[in-house]
């Protein structure tokens, strides 16, 4: 193989490479903007939860795809230290019992301790009657916590649409 092949070959590498790399960058970027983008908006609605109380929790309802009113819905639904764990929540909280009048959110042992004030909040991803959810679980009063999600369809859509 003659030495200019050699080049044009190395040179076509090394620019794939380049571009492969910047494309994954870009993908990673875009995820922690868009998945810190959700954690602030859950963050921001737990503070008024801690203060304003029950009166600032989001309804309970049905799961919707899509946007209601120009913006994600958001699932809350209270724990306390004696709440049964959800059957096959477990660490990737899946399989959770489904209710179609109510969005049951999945249940850990972490969440209980959350709840009884021996674990710190957290973030958390599940997936419940086949919606992509992000959510945290956070202490609002001695012995309860507030478990609030919402769906991460519009960023899978965005991340899927970079087509790494």
């Amino acid at each position: 193989m003659s030495i200019r092949r050699r080049l044009a070959i190395g040179a076509a590498l090394a620019v794939a490479l380049a571009v492969a790399a910047a494309s994954l960058a870009s993908y990673v970027a875009v995820r922690a903007q868009l998945r810190g983008d959700v954690d602030d908006s859950l963050r921001q609605q737990v503070e008024r939860v801690q203060r304003e109380g029950a009166r600032a929790l989001p309804p309970p309802g049905i799961f919707r795809r899509g946007e209601r009113f120009g913006g994600p819905q958001v699932y809350s639904q209270v724990v306390t230290a004696d709440t049964p764990v959800s059957a096959g929540a477990g660490d990737r909280r899946r399989g959770v019992r489904e209710r179609l009048d109510d969005v049951q959110l999945p249940v850990t042992e972490r969440d209980l301790q959350v709840a009884a004030g021996t674990e710190r909040a957290y973030f958390w991803d599940a997936e419940v009657q086949g919606v992509p959810l992000r959510g945290v679980t956070a202490p609002v009063a001695a012995g309860v916590a507030v478990e609030l999600a919402r769906s991460v369809d519009e960023v899978q859509s965005v991340l899927r649409g970079l087509g790494i």
